[in-house]
């Protein structure tokens, strides 16, 4: 199987997963105490054509928050490999309330049947603070140190999606 992929991000102005599906792209998302991670990608793609997969990072709140995050912010992978990886590298951007953090991957799969989508984001700071993830347990294991633990509960995980690859 051969994956590509290209990404960039960019700046705009509960527990629950929700999902629209619309005649072409499904949305996704979850929602921690002050932040909602949402996506939007194909359910089906042809095979050998280029797709994108469109995360947001949105700030929930009424007030201003300084969000600390990897670079990519959001980590997407096609068949449980993953494909975008994250630098060692913190960032802050400030958001507004209501405002977000955009981030685009673009894949090419070469051959057709069903793959699994992962969207997960970098570990997430506010104001200093690492958030309470939501959607974790699964990658959680019991011989992890502390410190593992405490970066990966600091994530927003979406429940594994299927994009069906055609001819």
């Amino acid at each position: 199987m051969i994956v590509l992929l290209s990404s960039f991000a960019l700046l705009t102005g509960c527990n629950n997963e929700k999902t629209d599906v619309n005649n072409e792209n499904t949305e996704i998302s979850i929602a921690s105490e002050r932040l909602s991670f949402s996506i939007i990608y194909p359910q089906k793609v042809e095979k050998g054509k280029q797709f994108s997969v469109k995360g947001e990072i949105s700030n929930e709140s009424e007030s201003p928050i300084k969000l600390s995050h990897g670079r990519p912010p959001m980590l997407f992978s096609v068949a449980n490999q993953e494909i975008s990886r994250g630098e060692d590298i913190q960032l802050t951007t400030n958001l507004a309330p209501k405002q977000s953090l955009h981030y685009e991957a673009t894949f090419t799969i070469s051959k057709k049947g069903t793959y699994n989508l992962i969207a997960r984001t970098s570990s997430l700071e506010i104001n200093g603070q690492m958030i309470d993830g939501k959607g974790n347990k699964d990658y959680i294991e019991e011989d992890m140190s502390k410190t593992f633990k405490k970066l990966e509960k600091a994530k927003l995980s979406l429940d594994s999606m299927k994009i069906e690859v055609v001819d």
